[in-house]
């Protein structure tokens, strides 16, 4: 009842700056872990707590070893990690996605694909703009430098003037006057994005990808078992002009490469339960 009463009002003030109310798409807080703050249109500040709402123009800033994690119902879930800041800029209710400038710290997103195949999240940083559709990803934001890893989907990005795709398993990193250039996830981007499946109520979010699976797929990769280019293919891209390569190599490559990472995940399967197996009727003999 303390929580309706909090959110009614603010349910009330949104309605009569915006109109109708899809409640059904309300972001909501879910979990609260430490010091967090949001800061409204007109700059008020308050402690957020978990079943509080997060409206169009809030400010959310968390302080050190302090992390929020927020449900838009049916649409996706995300999390700001400790000292990370931003800005919700559009909210699903009002339009269908969501959109928000990241000015500085780190985020995990869980969010479904849409329909009609838009984009359903835009995440604006001080050197990058990346567009999101049915996607697991990580995003972060320091001076001068963005970095994005994708677990599942596809993420476009745009920055400096020119635009690339990441597709899963990929990652990105701006920084002023270097060369854009996805690459295969490394051992830190994994420690990243394997925290997507811990964010509260992922599970519930339908149309993501095979995050656990895509995960496996990583640590073959950095374990040696299989090479980075045989999961979505090499990824390399030229920025001088407009030889942006990606997609297309990972369009030509997508079938046999798929194929052999999961060939590779049932023998390296079976292999595990064959040993198993012999392991058993070893204590058998016994």
């Amino acid at each position: 009842m303390i929580a309706l009463r909090m959110v009614l009002p603010c349910i009330l003030l949104y309605t009569l700056s915006y109109g109708a109310v899809d409640l059904s798409k309300i972001a909501v807080a879910t979990s609260v872990n430490g010091k967090v703050m949001v800061y409204s249109g007109r700059s008020i500040a308050k402690s957020v707590e978990s079943g509080d709402p997060i409206l169009v123009n809030d400010l959310i800033v968390t302080g050190a070893k302090s992390e929020i994690t927020i449900k838009v119902e049916d649409f996706g879930v995300f999390t700001l990690k400790e000292n990370t800041s931003v800005r919700i800029n559009d909210m699903v209710n009002r339009s269908g996605k969501m959109k928000m400038n990241l000015s500085k710290g780190n985020m995990l997103f869980g969010v479904k694909k849409l329909m009609n195949g838009a984009d359903a999240v835009t995440v604006e940083t001080p050197s990058a703009v990346a567009a999101v559709r049915g996607t697991s990803f990580s995003i972060s934001a320091s001076p001068g430098t963005t970095k994005i890893a994708v677990l599942t989907g596809e993420v476009a990005v745009k920055s400096g003037g020119n635009e690339v795709s990441i597709p899963e398993l990929k990652e990105l990193t701006t920084a002023p006057n270097k060369k854009l250039e996805v690459v295969s996830i490394n051992k830190d981007s994994f420690g990243e994005v394997k925290e997507i499946l811990n964010i509260k109520d992922i599970a519930s979010i339908k149309n993501v990808g095979d995050m656990a699976g895509n995960l496996k797929k990583i640590e073959l990769v950095l374990s040696g078992d299989i090479g980075a280019g045989e999961t979505t293919g090499k990824a390399a891209v030229t920025i001088e002009g407009t030889d942006v390569k990606a997609n297309e190599i990972k369009k030509t490559r997508d079938l046999d490469v798929e194929t052999d990472v999961d060939t590779k995940l049932r023998q390296k399967r079976d292999k595990d339960s064959s040993e198993e197996k012999s392991l058993l009727k070893d204590k058998k003999d016994l």
